[in-house]
């Protein structure tokens, strides 16, 4: 009893003065009781490394507890006979097999909380290779690495990492051994993994040898039981408190805070962010949680809220962003957000006002800066487009009285005329008197509006009559005028009244100027040709016989001697006559001539001719008659002509 008493003062004790970080460090907690090697799945937070890590497989290491059922109850083992260190529970690894070079297996845990860097911890495991039948290999080496992430195996080979604790000497024993050792975290450690990680061959750090108890075998198996990582640091948590300094412009990353801990050896981890500092700076705003470990388990967590300002903001508006060349327009800024109160700069150089008045000749970005109590600034923009304003160019001049003239103006796009309403850089105008113009130019959204006066000149008068006259004869057309000024075209005569003779009808145009003003009149003179008229020239009547004249060509016809009138005239001269015939078309009068010969006047005579007999002869009938024939008419071969053959 005395002694019982003892044990548990010693444990209760040690509980006091050190914290085992190794959850289910004797194996006791399960999930369902093995009956089979290769179970590690069924014990509480202990996971087989070649796997995902917490995933199950069939297979290394082992798991013994006397819950269980089949031949793998302790102290009955495939690998030999072997009761728990202490309490129900244990496991065994192979960690080495000779058909298999480089056979490894491993057993790993998450520590109940990570290891604090600096602080000094004790790490224990307790270690046999059970009774007979026993394996003949034993191996060194056997050790332990710390991690901040889980390691992971490749089937069953090696695991690539230093141990860091480690037996350096050829570890065997049939009874329970107790190997402890210190180890001084770098980082904050939170896995273990328990397992050999050197090489096989002969001259490296793992070695083998054979013993000459118990049957041959092929590997080396080694029980494990009751393992413990210990911290001095006592279970509990760290008092903490904290200061703040917040944004001070919206969106910067200038907050900063700071977390005070009791105790010493602490060690810090923000989130987010992941600092490791007690004083963390260049914040942005957000709730920031920092984890104290003092060591073990010693923890605690606080939250910080690191705030900022709201956004700040300057707007700048205007009525339009659109203006003409030399047009005035008012900016207007607003601020909003940050921290007041404001100074104002505008990039003209006017300074804390909220009103701007520009007058911009060129498209222009205006910037508006604000800035708050805690030197934040905002700057906005706004851009002005500029429209050149047309200049407008009119021929302005002095116009004649009742000339149509053409005013023009340029410069612009668009153009708006008044009076008149016309549209157009073209204004058709007739005016008598001097008249005030107003025309409006736009391009684009500017105009400008120009007026002017036109001048009025009078335009003299004139008149110029026409004429009609027959061919051949001559013309008197007369101008009056106004101002008593003319000039004849063509001809270049300046009196009122000129004589012309034209071939055919013709134009003449006479100017009368005054100044640069002047007027055109036109006289026609029309020309009229002499008929044409159409009569024989000569005619025969036998005496006491009627014979009757025709003519064409004429209108109205008069006939000499006699005064006869009409187109046809019957005679019966008593002697040879000549009568004259008058035609008159339009006015104009042509005559021609017939002579009339009478029959006892008829004279006829022929060539008398010698020829041989068969050969043709030429008669010639030489009279001052008009018709011809001659007889007999077979014989001739033109009996109707003066001559014949």
């Amino acid at each position: 009893m005395k002694y019982l008493l003892y044990f548990m003062l010693l444990v209760y004790n040690f509980a006091i003065s050190q914290s085992n970080l190794v959850p289910n460090p004797g194996f006791e907690i399960h999930t369902v009781c093995p009956n089979f090697g290769g179970q590690i799945n069924y014990c509480t937070n202990w996971n087989n490394v070649n796997l995902v890590y917490g995933s199950f497989t069939v297979g290394t290491p082992d798991y013994f507890h006397l819950c269980g059922s089949g031949t793998t109850v302790p102290p009955n083992t495939f690998a030999g006979q072997c009761n728990p260190n202490s309490g129900s529970a244990m496991t065994a690894l192979v960690m080495y097999n000779v058909p298999y070079p480089g056979y490894r297996e491993y057993m790993s845990t998450q520590l109940s909380c990570p290891m604090t860097p600096g602080n000094t911890y004790t790490v224990s495991f307790w270690l046999t290779n059970g009774l007979n039948p026993i394996s003949q290999y034993r191996i060194k080496n056997i050790g332990i690495h710390f991690s901040s992430t889980p390691l992971t195996q490749s089937g069953f080979t090696l695991i690539n990492a230093v141990p860091q604790v480690e037996i350096t000497t050829l570890a065997g024993s049939t009874s329970w051994v107790q190997y402890t050792f210190t180890v001084v975290p770098t980082a904050n450690w939170q896995y273990l993994t328990i397992g050999n990680f050197r090489a096989d061959a002969l001259n490296s750090p793992t070695s083998t040898y054979s013993i000459t108890t118990g049957p041959a075998s092929v590997y080396a198996n080694y029980f494990f039981d009751d393992i413990e990582v210990l911290t001095s640091a006592s279970a509990g948590t760290v008092a903490l408190t904290s200061a703040v300094s917040n944004v001070t412009c919206f969106g910067s990353s200038n907050g900063s805070a700071t977390v005070t801990a009791t105790g010493t050896g602490n060690s810090y981890l923000w989130t987010p962010g992941n600092y490791t500092t007690a004083a963390v700076g260049n914040l942005s705003a957000g709730i920031y949680t920092v984890t104290v470990n003092g060591g073990g388990c010693n923890s605690n967590t606080i939250s910080v809220n690191i705030t900022q300002p709201p956004s700040l903001v300057g707007n700048v508006t205007t009525a339009t962003q659109s203006v003409c060349a030399g047009q005035s327009l008012t900016l207007n800024a607003s601020n909003s957000g940050g921290v007041p109160s404001y100074t104002t700069n505008w990039s003209n150089g006017t300074l804390n006002t909220t009103s701007v008045s520009v007058t911009p000749t060129t498209t222009s970005i205006y910037s508006y800066t604000v800035t708050d109590s805690n030197l934040c600034t905002k700057t906005a923009s706004l851009s002005i487009v500029v429209s050149p304003t047309p200049t407008l160019s009119i021929n302005t001049q002095s116009i004649c009285s009742g000339v149509t003239t053409t005013l023009v103006a340029s410069g612009a796009s668009n153009y708006t005329w008044s009076p008149g309403n016309n549209t157009g850089s073209n204004n058709v105008v007739t005016i008598t008197n001097p008249t005030t113009y107003t025309v409006t130019g736009a391009s684009a959204s500017c105009s400008v509006t120009s007026t002017f006066t036109i001048g009025v000149n009078t335009t003299p008068t004139i008149t110029v009559n026409s004429s009609s006259i027959c061919a051949g004869q001559t013309a008197t057309i007369t101008a009056v005028s106004s101002n008593n000024n003319y000039t004849w075209l063509p001809g270049g005569q300046t009196t009122s009244s000129i004589l012309v003779s034209p071939g055919a009808t013709s134009n003449y145009s006479v100017m009368s100027s005054v100044g640069s003003c002047s007027a055109v009149a036109i006289g026609t003179v029309v020309v009229n040709p002499l008929p044409s008229l159409v009569t024989s020239n000569t005619v025969a009547v036998c005496l006491g016989q009627i014979a009757v004249l025709n003519v064409t060509g004429a209108s109205t016809y008069t006939w000499l001697p006699g005064n006869y009138t009409g187109n046809t005239f019957s005679i019966s001269p008593l002697a040879n006559t000549q009568y004259t015939v008058l035609g008159e078309l339009n006015g104009c009068i042509n005559s021609s001539t017939i002579q009339a010969y009478t029959a006892n006047s008829l004279t006829v005579n022929v060539n008398s001719l010698l020829i041989c007999k068969g050969d043709p002869a030429l008669l010639i009938g030489n009279s001052n008659g008009n018709q011809f024939h001659w007889e007999p008419s077979g014989f001739a071969v033109t009996p109707n002509n003066s001559s014949t053959f």
